[in-house]
């Protein structure tokens, strides 16, 4: 079942991924926009509503990666900082996010902003998980710290 308004999200999200002409960009734009937060969150533990909650996460997900890169090759880094901040939120501990944020922080030209972001990117996973950030995240650090193109 998709509820009301969360139907609306999933049919854009849908409709924005499989788009791959000049109207991409939009469609993501209004998939994203569409999102107002967790999906019934009355229902957090309910049986019947976590699947299709997961799969409507996943789905938002996958919009604000492909937007978040979509706006990387047209060199709207500040965009792509937008997005992937959004990804962040949805999961700190998603390194792929992490990079994406830490890499278009870099690339807008804000080093010091970059650099923070992988700091805070290797508290969370050290804190949470008790992990260090993987070889990609700590390459990257590297990248940045140097002042290298990333």
């Amino acid at each position: 079942a998709r509820p009301g308004r969360h139907g609306a999200v999933h049919l854009a999200a849908e409709a924005a991924l499989a788009a791959t002409g000049p109207e991409r960009l939009a469609l993501l734009e209004q998939a994203a926009a569409l999102w107002t937060g967790e999906p019934k969150p009355e229902e957090r533990y309910s049986d019947w509503a976590a699947a299709w909650r997961e799969d409507l996460v996943a789905r938002h997900r996958r919009v604000l990666v492909a937007l978040a890169e979509l706006r990387t090759r047209a060199g709207d880094h500040a965009g792509a900082a937008a997005a992937a901040t959004r990804l962040v939120a949805i999961d700190p501990l998603d390194e792929g996010a992490q990079r994406l944020l830490i890499a278009a922080h870099a690339r807008a030209g804000n080093r010091a902003r970059a650099l923070r972001q992988y700091l805070a990117c290797r508290r969370q996973l050290v804190d949470a998980l008790g992990l260090e950030p993987s070889e990609e995240t700590r390459a990257l650090h590297r990248h940045v710290l140097a002042g290298r193109p990333v």
